[in-house]
């Protein structure tokens, strides 16, 4: 058969198939599903619906079968038996089978998601048993809405940042939680509020010095939380109240401003000078402490 031929066939199939209508067959099987389910003499439960089916050479597990059972209540079709995830493929929402009384396990289980579940009506409190926190804020949820089911800790691990739980808890609560006082400054905390809920100066120490000295810190707070002498000295703290917190030749001796002399007033030994890095010849005429 040539190609001009097989044109010609297949042209006169097309015309057939016109003349007769779009989707005959398919149409055909939704009258008959129609018919069956537009009687009023019979019970519409999953297993009938699956006879009718299987008489006719229709399969169950076809959607577009499913899908004429749109014209039956979801409630009627619960009681029929048919489940949660073959009224999904009927069609129904989440609303709708929640009216009809599925519970938010039986609908995830379904294979639907926090998101619409949400949509449908479902509270946090109603899908905190199948959704973690996680879940429940990519679904739409808010710190608000979860706040009564969840702690802070199970929020941050959901991922909420202290920004968006700082209108529902505290500083203490969001520290116990486990975020950092950079990320509780991060969120508008202030700094005397990150010092009374127990944060220590190390933990504090990215506001430098100077803010810390002023939040009443000791110098001995600052040597712990590894601050420098030049660091101390660019936030006007006095040597000899470097000396007293604890600071040694070798961490003074790093200041462009130190020398023998300095180190000698401070009253450090001839002994400690050595050994923190001063030559002999450079102690040599100055008092030392004995």
């Amino acid at each position: 058969m040539n190609f001009y031929k097989k044109y010609l066939k297949y042209k006169q199939k097309y015309l057939e198939l016109k003349d007769a209508g779009p989707d005959t067959h398919k149409t055909a099987n939704w009258n008959k599903i129609k018919d069956y389910l537009n009687q009023t003499n019979i019970i519409i439960s999953k297993q009938n619906f699956r006879n009718f089916l299987n008489n006719n050479n229709l399969p169950f597990d076809d959607p577009s079968n499913l899908a004429h059972l749109k014209i039956k209540s979801v409630t009627e079709l619960k009681t029929g038996g048919f489940t949660a995830r073959e009224l999904k493929v009927v069609g129904f929402g989440t609303s709708e089978l929640k009216d009809a009384g599925f519970t938010a396990s039986e609908l995830k289980a379904a294979g639907f998601n926090a998101y619409q579940l949400k949509a449908g009506g479902f509270t946090a409190s109603q899908l905190k048993a199948d959704f973690d926190a996680s879940q429940l804020k990519a679904g739409g949820f808010t710190a608000s809405q979860l706040k009564a089911d969840f702690d802070a800790s199970q929020l941050k691990a959901g991922g909420f940042t202290a920004s968006e739980l700082k209108n529902d808890f505290d500083a203490s609560q969001l520290k116990a939680a486990g975020f950092t006082a950079s990320e509780l400054r991060a969120a508008n905390f202030n700094a005397s509020q990150l010092k009374d809920v127990g944060f220590t100066a190390y933990e504090l120490k990215f506001l430098g010095a100077k803010f810390l000295i002023e939040l009443r810190f000791t110098i001995p707070n600052l040597k712990a939380a590894g601050f420098t002498v030049n660091e101390l000295y660019e936030a006007n703290v006095k040597f000899t109240d470097m000396k007293s917190a604890g600071y040694t030749v070798s961490e003074f001796k790093s200041n462009e401003m130190m020398n023998p002399t300095l180190i000698s007033s401070l009253g450090f030994s001839k002994q400690e000078a050595l050994d923190g890095g001063y030559t002999e010849n450079e102690l040599n005429g100055l008092f030392w402490k004995s």
